[in-house]
């Protein structure tokens, strides 16, 4: 349980960012 809330946080520094990139890429 506690692997997977790490492995979902890690996710989001990970995919977080390059979203907004795209997102600023997209404007």
């Amino acid at each position: 349980m506690l692997m997977l809330f790490l492995v979902n946080r890690h996710a989001l520094y990970v995919f977080g960012p390059t979203r907004t990139l795209h997102l600023v890429a997209d404007i």
